[in-house]
C-alpha cells in the first residue's frame, strides 16, 4: 500500500514529514482482513515498518472541486528516522487537465532531471520551488535499515 498525502487548504508550503505524520496517526475504521472474520475493527491505527525503501504518493486534487489542482510547494531537509534520504521524485507540469510527467533521481548528492523531451541532465533540488507549475506527486525515499 502506497500511503496517499492529504495537502491542506490554503496553498502554502508543507513539510513532507508532517503529512505523513498527519497519515500515520490518522485513526480509521475498516473489516477484518481474514477470510473467516467478520468484526468491525473500530479506531484502527497503522503500524509503521521501515522497509528498504519508503513510496509516498501526494493528493492534490481538492474533493469539492476535481479541476481544482493544490499547488502546496513540499519541503523536505536531510534525512530522518522515519522516512531516511529522499532519492527520487516523479513531478507534474501542468495542471489537471494536461502536462508533462518527469523524474529526479539523486547520486552523491546531485540531482538529476529525467524528462523524455531532453537527455538526463544535472538539476537543482527539485524541492527548491524553482519551477512554479510543477508539483512533486509521488516521493522515493531510501530508508538507513
Amino acid at each position: 500500500m502506497i500511503p496517499l498525502l492529504q495537502l491542506p487548504d490554503g496553498g502554502h508550503p508543507v513539510d513532507v514529514t508532517e503529512l505523513l505524520t498527519a497519515y500515520v496517526d490518522e485513526h480509521f475504521e475498516t473489516y477484518c482482513s481474514d477470510l473467516n472474520c467478520y468484526q468491525r475493527i473500530f479506531d484502527g491505527k497503522l503500524e509503521v515498518r521501515q522497509g528498504v525503501f519508503t513510496i509516498l504518493a501526494v493528493n492534490r486534487f481538492d474533493v469539492t472541486n476535481p479541476n481544482n489542482k493544490k499547488m502546496n510547494r513540499l519541503e523536505f531537509t536531510g534525512s530522518n528516522a522515519l522516512l531516511g534520504e529522499l532519492v527520487s521524485l516523479i513531478c507534474h507540469r501542468g495542471d489537471v487537465n494536461r502536462g508533462h510527467f518527469i523524474s529526479y533521481h539523486k547520486v552523491a548528492e546531485q540531482w538529476f532531471l529525467n524528462d523524455d523531451s531532453r537527455p538526463c541532465i544535472p538539476s537543482n533540488n527539485p524541492l527548491d520551488g524553482s519551477i512554479p507549475d510543477e508539483t512533486v506527486e509521488i516521493l522515493f525515499f531510501k530508508n538507513n535499515v
